[in-house]
């Protein structure tokens, strides 16, 4: 009897040792994953600052009115003009520093966003591809998305700025539906300039879209006459 209990209490300090081994190395464990998401999240490789050149994008989008045809817009221009739609889409704690279009081939895109978040930058980034138009509404489907170096599903990334993106147009799984109509602000206190899209397309470096608009804000008028 003396040697069977020995042998119980033997084996029960070897189950609390194992116990306790692994009380100590799973939140070890955990806390080293944490860290490393963290550090691939707030990667700072990429991240886009705010682009520039809005006043001659504008312009040169707004010149386009007078002529007939389809009309090319430059990675750069569409950076430009939609930032400050982007920026106001999202709430002001949320801290939208940078944005940026890469056309990657025929009807992909490359979108690139910085956020400034508990005081560090955090950079998203996404592939999307450029869906023909459907019911008044031209589609841009997320086929992949990361924060920082860190893989994201794309429906997270949708379902997560669903509320921001109300603005731009209806978000489905992983796509953004946006109406051909399209309102692009211009200068504060200025009217925004509503455009009708047709044919909207996207490769070699350009989005490329025939526009229309019923009317150009005075103010913009005036630039373009004194420019």
């Amino acid at each position: 009897m003396g040697i069977q209990s020995a042998a119980k209490k033997e084996r029960a300090g070897k189950k609390s040792g194992v116990g306790g081994i692994l009380l100590f190395w799973i939140p070890a464990l955990v806390m080293t994953a944490l860290a490393v998401l963290a550090s691939l999240a707030f990667s700072q490789s990429g991240i886009p600052s705010a682009p520039v050149g809005r006043e001659q994008a504008i312009l040169h989008l707004a010149s386009s009115l007078f002529t007939e045809g389809e009309f090319s817009f430059s990675d750069e221009d569409v950076s430009s003009l939609l930032f400050p739609a982007i920026q106001n889409a999202f709430s002001e704690g949320e801290g939208l520093t940078g944005f940026s279009v890469e056309t990657k081939g025929e009807n992909k895109l490359s979108l690139s966003m910085g956020f400034r978040a508990s005081g560090s930058r955090l950079g998203l980034f996404c592939g999307a591809e450029l869906l023909p138009e459907k019911e008044g509404f031209y589609g841009l489907r997320i086929t992949s998305a990361s924060l920082g170096k860190l893989p994201v599903p794309p429906r997270w990334v949708l379902e997560k700025a669903r509320n921001s993106l109300s603005s731009f147009g209806k978000v489905e799984e992983d796509t953004l539906w946006i109406p051909s109509s399209v309102s692009v602000p211009l200068w504060e206190g200025t009217e925004p300039l509503t455009l009708k899209l047709t044919n909207l397309s996207a490769n070699g470096g350009e989005l490329r879209a025939g526009i229309s608009a019923d009317s150009i804000p005075l103010e913009l008028l005036g630039k373009l006459l004194t420019g």
